[in-house]
C-alpha cells in the first residue's frame, strides 16, 4: 500500500528525470511499487486508497474492541476471529496486517513486548518429557 506523500514523491522524482530504480532506493519503496504507480494519476491513487480503507472500516470497531480486550492478540488471531464471526470477510493477510498495524498506532493500542527468558542448561538426565497419550 502506498500513501499520498509517497505517490507525490514518486511523481516528483519522475519529473526530475530520476530512474525508477533510483527512486525506489531513495524512497525505500520496492521497485515493483514504484513501477506500479509511475504512470498512474492521483485520481487512481485516491480510488485505490478509498477502496482499501472502506473495506476494512466496516470492521474497525470490532477490531478495536478485540484489541482492547486482549492487547497481546496477534493480527493472525484477529483475522481468524473476523472470518469466524463475519463469513463475508475476505482479505489477504498482508493487507489486513498493514491495516491493523496502522490501526494500533492510530488508536494508541500498541502490542506489548513479549517477555523472554533464557532457559538454564540442565545436566543430562535432570529433566524428562512424558507423553501421556501413549
Amino acid at each position: 500500500m502506498i500513501t499520498l506523500e509517497e505517490y507525490q514523491q514518486i511523481q516528483e522524482y519522475k519529473a526530475n528525470g530520476v530512474s525508477i530504480v533510483e527512486t525506489s532506493k531513495c524512497l525505500n519503496i520496492t521497485e515493483w511499487n514504484v513501477r506500479s504507480w509511475w504512470n498512474r494519476s492521483e485520481d487512481d491513487l485516491e480510488e485505490y486508497l478509498n477502496k482499501q480503507l472502506y473495506s476494512f472500516d466496516n470492521y474497525r470497531q470490532y477490531i478495536i474492541e478485540l484489541i482492547k480486550k486482549c492487547p497481546q492478540i496477534s493480527n493472525t488471531n484477529v483475522m481468524s476471529r473476523l472470518q469466524e464471526d463475519f463469513p463475508d470477510f475476505d482479505a489477504t493477510y498482508s493487507t489486513f496486517n498493514r491495516y491493523v498495524k496502522n490501526l494500533r498506532v492510530q488508536a494508541g493500542l500498541s502490542q506489548p513486548k513479549r517477555i523472554r527468558c533464557i532457559r538454564d542448561d540442565q545436566p543430562p538426565g535432570y529433566e524428562a518429557q512424558v507423553d501421556f497419550g501413549e
